[in-house]
């Protein structure tokens, strides 16, 4: 959903399912990440060296199992916003050099692009647009203070987007607390420690030398001031919903520390040929060469890690078949663990249960010979998230009325079940024959370890 204002009109255009223009776009946006970090480095440190080498690193995996949530889980956001956040430096920093309107435009959207994708990424470039709107101030241009609304609107759109959206406790209750609970329930969440040693190094005497030029490099020593106190101390005082979110954005770490661990290798390069009297650029080649060398096991890895089928054809084409044979308000519960596609291939109004409960109820039929009926309760994704929207026009929708989840499995309308190994597929058996037996179901669909019961009643 957070992408629908970039694939929308493709979507429109070409009917291609969304998880592909997702897919696309993703891939297309996380591309074009390199390019920028090489552009904004070497604007800021004035050194194509240190350009290059930043934009190689940025291309390098990093270790998965550090950064699973921005390389899997948080792919869809975090990469395309990064991508976002590095466009609205960049065109900062070109329009502080000579401002255009044509810059500020396109700073504008790219801002309120970012604040559509993924609003708490904003934080992150707060800062510069601040930065960015006394400077037009001081140019005292109308035409460039009109181009600025966007990104105006962004500003103010921000705080009314955090008390509009963010209103329960767990979102406003300020005070100093720990961090830890986090780290146990966002295992995948992680800080320095996802570098390698080397790059750690690197940065330290990156930031070295930003603080020995301090007067040169003062509004980017002032940013990383900022950005490292918004990422690891406001933690500690904000409510547990924001701290959840803020530090989920260390996964945008490496945007920050690998141009500084560049500068701080540009350094070490200009040295080591002042010494050696050996050609920059030779050294430079030599280190990218290193840096291909280590990182191939870990591309190699990454590769074959992430290389699946998101979804096979056998439970697309289950999902499929609830969408083209079930009326639109139709109640679906799938006993598979839980995913964030479901409704969204099916186009109904889905509770979606966790693997977790699922183990339990196997646990639970094992030990006690009771089969419980009682499933957790709440609606997952479009139901959840959008109310469950229905199209009434063109370009109109409206919203079904929230519904009561169901707590005992026989009153959905649908149950879909996925065979994901012998344990679950035996107690699956279990499940549908008593529904079969006993509570009016009927298996409609059963193909590849999918099975579909629909409730005749």
């Amino acid at each position: 959903q957070h992408q629908a204002f970039i694939i929308a009109p493709i979507l429109k255009l070409t009917g291609i399912p969304e998880w592909n223009l997702s897919a696309l776009i993703v891939a297309l946006l996380s591309a074009l990440a390199i390019p920028l970090m090489y552009l904004l480095t070497k604007k800021i440190f004035k050194s194509e060296i240190a350009g290059i080498l930043s934009a190689t690193l940025i291309a390098v995996p990093l270790n998965l199992q550090s950064w699973i949530y921005y390389t899997y889980i948080g792919i869809w956001l975090q990469s395309s916003a990064m991508t976002f956040i590095l466009a609205t430096f960049l065109l900062a920093f070109m329009y502080y050099e000579k401002p255009r309107n044509w810059k500020l435009l396109a700073l504008s959207i790219v801002s309120t692009a970012l604040f559509l994708l993924f609003p708490i990424a904003l934080l992150i470039t707060i800062p510069i647009l601040i930065a960015v709107l006394f400077k037009i101030y001081k140019e005292k241009d109308k035409l460039l203070l009109y181009s600025s609304f966007p990104m105006v609107s962004v500003l103010i759109a921000l705080p009314i987007y955090y008390i509009g959206y963010f209103t329960s406790e767990s979102y406003t209750s300020f005070g100093i607390n720990s961090i830890k609970e986090v780290f146990t329930s966002h295992p995948f969440i992680v800080g320095f420690s996802g570098f390698p040693i080397l790059i750690s190094i690197l940065f330290a005497l990156g930031a070295i030398q930003l603080l020995l030029n301090y007067k040169r490099y003062k509004p980017i020593v002032l940013y990383a001031i900022y950005f490292f106190t918004l990422l690891f101390l406001i933690p500690y005082i904000a409510p547990h919903g924001i701290k959840i979110y803020i530090m989920r954005m260390w996964s945008t770490l490496p945007y920050v520390v690998f141009p500084i661990a560049a500068y701080g290798t540009a350094a070490l390069i200009k040295l080591a040929s002042e010494k050696t009297k050996i050609n920059k650029l030779l050294i430079l080649i030599l280190i990218i060469i290193l840096i291909g060398i280590f990182a191939f096991p870990q591309y190699t890895a990454t590769k074959d890690l992430v290389t699946y089928e998101n979804i096979n054809l056998e439970k697309y084409n289950g999902l499929k078949w609830i969408q083209d044979n079930t009326p639109e308000d139709a109640m679906v519960i799938t006993v598979e663990g839980a995913y964030q596609g479901e409704s969204y291939y099916t186009k109904r109004i889905t509770n979606t249960i966790a693997i977790e409960e699922v183990a339990n109820k196997i646990n639970s039929l094992a030990s006690t010979n009771f089969l419980n009926l009682s499933f957790a309760q709440g609606w997952s994704n479009t139901a959840r998230w959008s109310k469950h929207r229905y199209k009434t026009g063109y370009l109109s929708y409206d919203t079904h009325e929230p519904l009561e989840a169901p707590e005992m499995i026989y009153d959905y309308d649908i149950v879909f079940m996925q065979n994901m190994d012998p344990t679950i597929a035996q107690y699956n058996s279990i499940l549908a024959e008593e529904l079969i037996q006993n509570h009016n179901f009927k298996k409609v669909h059963e193909e590849g370890g999918i099975i579909i019961l629909q409730n005749e009643a």
